[in-house]
């Protein structure tokens, strides 16, 4: 994470919470790599704990070990986008359901 990650996440976060995303989202996805001692999780979870909407959300948090960064977030985020049309067990009609992302990375 970079120097500033702290602030970068913040201002991310507050931009949700702004425009009203955060409140309309059920869940968020947080991939993260580099934790160290010097950055830990927990202060994290701590900043995404202080925004309202955090209490409506599922929050999962994944961690990346590897390079290309990115693409851990992007197949967990790609799974339930790619199944939303699936055909359902008790019925032949797809089951249309949307799904808005809203990704940022730092």
């Amino acid at each position: 994470m970079l120097n500033n990650w702290k602030s970068v996440v913040w201002d991310q976060l507050k931009t949700l919470e702004e425009c009203g995303l955060g409140y309309m989202a059920s869940s968020i996805l947080v991939s993260y790599s580099g934790i160290s001692e010097s950055v830990r999780l927990d202060e994290l979870v701590e900043i995404i704990n202080n925004f309202n909407f955090s209490t409506l959300l599922d929050i999962s948090y994944i961690e990346s070990k590897a390079a290309p960064w990115e693409q851990v977030a992007m197949s967990a985020i790609s799974r339930p986008c790619n199944s939303i049309n699936n055909i359902s067990a008790h019925d032949e009609e797809p089951i249309t359901k949307k799904r808005f992302v809203y990704y940022f990375h730092i």
